[in-house]
């Protein structure tokens, strides 16, 4: 699975480590799913 980043994201990714920057794209993952969930049900 290829996701295209923004450049901020990059930059972001240069300054975490891997594991750190993983959670992170989980946490945004995560965050969009809920407000298409909401969005979805309102």
């Amino acid at each position: 699975m290829i996701v295209k980043e923004p450049e901020s994201v990059r930059f972001i990714d240069c300054s975490l480590n891997s594991t750190e920057y993983l959670l992170l794209l989980f946490n945004l993952h995560l965050s969009s799913f809920r407000a298409k969930k909401v969005s979805v049900f309102t």
